[in-house]
């Protein structure tokens, strides 16, 4: 059940992703937290991603479609920039989410609010859809093991809106 002002935006860019694309709003649309939009970005797809995406009969989903894809950057910002959410979740096409992913990440930045970003492991999954391993995180990187390499998954993150924004000065 949608609502007026969702308090996390779940940003998920496509591009030619209709083979998986269906689980993945599905793991979305069963989370467990009730107050959040889905944000599908189109960048340009050739296949039935976009019908796909409007055949949900779910208001919390908005389809962005561009028209020239620009790339993943370039449509993660659009969605970004169009989000109502104080709290923006990364989903990629490929992805599946526990039903308690976005209950979990709000819960902790609600009572953490020093922090700007939160990430979780991540069990990796074939194309055949058979696990192959677990990629685990750092539980808190420090500022070298950021500088190092990118300790986070992207498809598992929620942020902060406004503070990311500061930060990157695009307000």
């Amino acid at each position: 059940m949608m609502t007026d002002n969702p308090r996390v935006s779940v940003v998920l860019p496509t591009l030619n992703a209709d083979a998986h694309l269906t689980d993945a709003l599905d793991s979305l649309i069963t989370q467990t937290y009730p107050n959040f939009e889905i944000l599908v970005v189109d960048d340009g797809s050739t296949d039935s991603t976009v019908s796909i995406a409007e055949s949900y009969n779910d208001e919390r989903i908005r389809v962005l479609k561009r028209d020239d894809s620009e790339g993943l950057a370039r449509a993660l910002n659009e969605g970004i920039d169009v989000a109502n959410g104080e709290y923006i979740a990364r989903h990629d096409a490929d992805d599946l989410s526990s039903p308690d992913r976005l209950a979990r990440q709000v819960a902790y930045l609600d009572t953490h609010p020093n922090v700007s970003l939160v990430g979780t492991a991540a069990r990796m999954i074939s194309e055949s859809g058979d696990e192959c391993g677990i990629r685990h995180v750092l539980e808190r990187p420090t500022v070298d093991d950021l500088l190092e390499k990118n300790q986070f998954i992207h498809g598992s993150v929620m942020f902060r809106k406004e503070r990311v924004l500061e930060l990157a000065d695009r307000r």
